[in-house]
């Protein structure tokens, strides 16, 4: 290691470098984790083996380091298992995304902002792993792994400890934070596989409306909100009208109707168009309101066939 083993951080990284070396004693290191856990996910206190020092000049850093290591070399669904047993850590794993000027000021201050930034990197790409290899394990998501799906969603974006008031989930603070960095897909994908709120859909719609000014991140968009109304019901869809659904789909007309790729079926491949997704969202939005009409008009209740919705057959009653 070239370095000086009396320090612990020198430990976390032999462990990282076993990792490298020996990916199948990744499973060992996450059965054996949890007192390095205990230590690391508590970012109020900031200690290791009692020292503040050990714990921000680097040791926070490597762990984190070693959990991406683990989590990606273990190269099976068991060591995720294993270290997803510790609730703190997939709570860390989550809040690591987080750790900015806007919700971790103390920790910017105290590590700065360099690392902090590789600290969020990491967190996002270890928090996108777990959900993709979570939910594309197999087509039928088992009790639980949509348990754990809907924890890592709903887990707040900052430490309880730091600020028991915040009451922005993961999913939410991720859409927040598309509104002033570049939308990445692959967290359009992350949160699709997550519990989405009232909350989630309010602030789609609004990133839809206020911040969605160029072509694809509106295409990318509409798409996402074509697989949130497929996987809700008839009142997530009546919320989402409340909340400005059409008027989102009106402003993208608007905003994009002379595009070249408006109407463009094979658009970087995505074998629909904008102009169709809207269409589409659309006819959901029409099919609701008909399906109301219906139940006002006969006051009891009316079987109507959905063939047409989101284009795939349902019947509601």
């Amino acid at each position: 290691m070239g370095g000086d083993l009396v320090s612990p951080v020198t430990w976390i990284k032999v462990l990282m470098n076993a990792v490298k070396y020996e990916p199948s004693c990744s499973l060992q290191i996450a059965e054996s984790i949890g007192p390095l856990v205990s230590c690391m996910c508590k970012d109020t206190e900031r200690k290791f083996f009692k020292r503040n020092k050990h714990w921000t000049d680097g040791g926070i850093y490597y762990f984190v380091w070693l959990i991406s290591n683990v989590e990606s070399n273990g190269g099976n669904r068991q060591v995720i298992d294993v270290l997803l047993q510790r609730e703190e850590l997939l709570t860390s794993i989550v809040q690591w995304g987080f750790w900015n000027d806007e919700h971790r000021p103390d920790l910017v201050e105290d590590l700065g902002s360099v690392l902090c930034g590789v600290v969020v990197k990491f967190g996002r790409n270890i928090t996108r792993l777990l959900v993709h290899t979570i939910s594309d394990e197999t087509n039928n998501v088992s009790t639980k792994d949509k348990t754990l799906l809907e924890a890592i969603g709903a887990a707040s974006i900052v430490s309880e400890q730091y600020d028991p008031t915040c009451m922005v989930s993961f999913v939410e603070g991720l859409v927040q934070q598309m509104k002033t960095n570049e939308l990445d897909r692959s967290d359009l994908t992350t949160y699709i596989a997550l519990t989405i709120t009232r909350g989630v859909v309010t602030e789609t719609i609004d990133l839809g409306l206020n911040y969605a000014t160029e072509f694809t991140r509106a295409f990318s968009l509409a798409l996402v909100l074509i697989s949130i109304m497929r996987q809700g019901s008839d009142t997530r869809t009546a919320f989402a009208i409340r909340a400005g659904l059409i008027e989102m789909t009106l402003c993208f007309v608007d905003r994009f109707g002379e595009h070249e790729s408006f109407a463009d079926e094979s658009f970087r491949g995505m074998r629909s168009s904008l102009c169709s997704t809207i269409g589409h969202l659309l006819k959901g939005i029409h099919s609701i309101s008909y399906i109301r009409r219906l139940r006002r008009q006969s006051g009891a209740r009316v079987e109507v066939s959905r063939r047409n919705w989101y284009g795939y057959n349902k019947t509601q009653d």
